[in-house]
Order: structure tokens, then C-alpha cells, then sequence
């Protein structure tokens, strides 16, 4: 028998047990994690792997404790076909306000960092890292990530979203809102700001509920896949 393995049992049966327990654990764990989409796990995430993971439709979840970076690739991906974006009625009253501003690409770090807090504040923690924004902002900066900003007539920003932009195709990460209805807002400027450059849909990664009250629906991997790849062909230029 092995040193370790005779350590392990040398305390008798209880640790058997234990260690059998241990490995049971972890088992369920990394099949947890599979069924979740989880392709690998890495401590950093850059600018070069965000763009390589988007291209091949993989997208990067940091862990909000620690370092750790997942990038997913789920079985099950959200998506938004504008063809089926159908906001509720209640939505009309958002688009008619005349006192809100929209913009797109005025204030990406403030978004990012708004959203950071929204999230930290609704559920105590975030994926929305400080070295995440980091990398993102400089996404940004290099074209490939953009925002939409709502400002009230005091000029303040009031919601907002942002996402990123790989080979013609817009994948959402985020939004917030400081007033009711501001990021319904951004995201039906975000739609229609797509659509008058051609695309036909977006990636929501997941559906919230948010985006399920639209339309959003979620579609195998494979299906997925060859979308991703169908539209990557047609080299849309959705941002300036």
C-alpha cells in the first residue's frame, strides 16, 4: 500500500469512510460543474482571452471570492432574435419619456463600475471584478466592447448596459438602473441600434427574467454554434 493511501487508513474505518465521502463530494462537483458548461477554469482572465473565448462562443464568469475565472460554454444559450423582441405594453410609457437622454459610448467605465455596485448591492457579491474591469475597460478602448447610457435631464445616468463585440456579434454582460425603467430603456435603443446595422439577434448568455418578458428565449449548444458561425460569416460592422 502506498504512504499516502496508509495514511488515510490508518485511523481505521471512519477515515475510509471519510475519504470515500471526500471523493463523492468532488465528484459531484466537477459533474456540476459540466452540467453548467464549465470548459475550464483559469486565475486570470485578459483581453486576449476574452476575444478568443467570444469568437468560439465562450464566455467568462470570474468568481466574485476569489481568482478564479470559469469560461462557459452552457448547453442551453440565450439568445434574443429581434424578430421575436416583444416588449410588454408597460414599456411604452419608457420610450416616450422626452426628459431621458440615450447615448451609446459615452460613458463605458461608469457604466461597468454602475453595474459592479447594482449587483454588489442586490446580491452581496459580484462577477464583476475589479481586475474584470480592468479588461474590459480596455475592450473598450480597443473597439470591442460598448455601452448604452440613459441620463435624465439633470444629466445624471440613470441605467444603462454594456457588452461585447466579436466578428459582427453583440454578447450582453450587464446593465442597472438608478430609476425605474432606465436600463428597459437602454436595451430597446440597444435593439434598435443593432437592427439598422443588420443584426438580427444578440447573445444574452442566459435569459433573465428581464430579457424573457422580451422574447428571450434559451437554444441548444449545437444550434448555438452554427449561428454563431452563420453570422460571423456576414463581417457586420455594428459600431463605428
Amino acid at each position: 500500500m502506498p504512504v499516502e493511501e496508509s495514511l488515510i487508513y490508518e485511523n481505521g474505518e471512519d477515515s475510509r469512510e471519510l475519504h470515500e465521502e471526500i471523493l463523492r463530494i468532488v465528484e459531484e462537483i466537477i459533474d456540476y460543474r459540466k452540467a453548467l458548461g464549465v470548459v475550464r477554469c483559469t486565475y486570470e482572465i485578459t483581453v486576449e482571452s476574452v476575444l478568443e473565448a467570444y469568437r468560439s462562443g465562450i464566455f467568462p464568469l470570474p468568481h466574485a471570492s476569489g481568482p478564479c475565472v470559469d469560461w462557459l460554454f452552457p448547453p442551453q444559450r440565450g439568445v434574443l432574435f429581434f424578430s421575436e423582441f416583444r416588449p410588454p405594453k408597460s414599456w411604452r410609457k419608457i420610450v416616450s419619456r422626452s426628459d431621458w437622454k440615450v447615448t451609446i459610448d459615452q460613458a463605458f467605465d461608469e457604466v461597468v463600475t454602475s453595474c459592479r455596485h447594482y449587483h454588489a448591492l442586490r446580491e452581496g457579491e459580484t462577477w464583476i471584478t475589479p481586475f474584470y474591469v480592468q479588461v474590459y475597460s480596455r475592450l473598450h478602448q480597443l473597439g470591442c466592447a460598448h455601452s448604452v447610457e440613459v441620463w435624465d435631464e439633470g444629466g445624471a445616468l440613470i441605467g444603462g448596459l454594456y457588452g461585447v463585440v466579436v466578428e459582427g456579434i453583440f454578447s450582453g454582460e450587464s446593465m442597472f438602473y438608478r430609476e425605474t425603467g432606465a436600463s428597459k430603456r437602454a436595451l430597446m435603443a440597444l435593439v434598435q441600434h443593432l437592427q439598422s446595422r443588420g443584426a438580427t439577434w444578440m447573445d444574452t448568455q442566459m435569459v433573465t427574467p428581464v430579457f424573457a418578458s422580451v422574447g428571450a428565449r434559451l437554444i441548444p449548444a449545437e444550434e448555438f454554434q452554427r449561428l454563431l458561425l452563420q453570422t460571423q460569416a456576414l463581417h457586420l460592422q455594428l459600431f463605428p
